[in-house]
């Protein structure tokens, strides 16, 4: 799997996580991962972990940055590509 293939995957799981706010983001993986829906390598999970230890920061580093929005009104796709952005 190419790196982008990994972000590609994690940026799926961010995503899903966007819905599903009480779920962790292992819990999403092993859910997707069993279902057959997603593939996770090292990289991926590298990300994933780094995304949800400091979902704080980067969520703050993200408001901080916004001209004219805020971080409610993002669509849900764009706020996943931005955490994950940040994050990496």
């Amino acid at each position: 799997m190419t790196r982008s293939e990994a972000r590609e995957q994690a940026f799926f799981v961010l995503f899903e996580k966007s819905f599903c706010e009480d779920l962790t983001i292992n819990e999403i993986v092993d859910t997707a991962q069993e279902a057959g829906l997603i593939k996770i390598n090292n990289f991926a999970k590298i990300l994933l972990d780094f995304a949800e230890a400091n979902a704080v920061a980067i969520d703050d580093i993200i408001t901080e940055n916004l001209r004219g929005w805020t971080i409610q009104r993002l669509p849900k796709v764009s706020l996943a590509v931005l955490r994950l952005a940040v994050g990496e």
